[in-house]
């Protein structure tokens, strides 16, 4: 590290001045992002997935679960048939469109098709 000497400070006292150390490593690049200090410099920095998992709320869940129906129900046979034809599902070619738009319908809510 440094051979710099620890100085603690009290609390209310003059602030300390801030070293690349008081940074998590990963806002210390090249970017247009501006750095940012941190409480903790030896904690990870936050970690944000792609595919987010959200917890709704009955309202939301309800909500979503309208405007999945309200999307569904537009689509025509044939779209049914080719979005579950992508997703890997297979349907009999004499299965009825309800039964399809339902199946459809259903796996989208599951989050089992996207």
């Amino acid at each position: 590290m440094g051979d710099r000497a620890i100085k603690i400070d009290k609390v209310g006292g003059p602030q300390a001045t801030r070293t690349s150390r008081t940074y998590p490593r990963s806002s210390i690049r090249k970017t247009v992002r501006k750095i940012t200090g941190v409480a903790d410099p030896s904690k990870s920095p936050p970690f944000r997935p792609e595919g987010k998992i959200r917890i709704l709320t009955a309202f939301g869940e309800k909500q979503k679960r309208k405007t999945t129906q309200r999307t569904m129900r537009s689509l025509s046979d044939a779209q049914v048939r080719e979005k579950l034809r992508k997703s890997k599902f297979s349907i009999g070619p004499h299965t009825p469109p309800e039964l399809a738009k339902l199946i459809l319908i259903s796996g989208t809510e599951a989050g089992m098709i996207p």
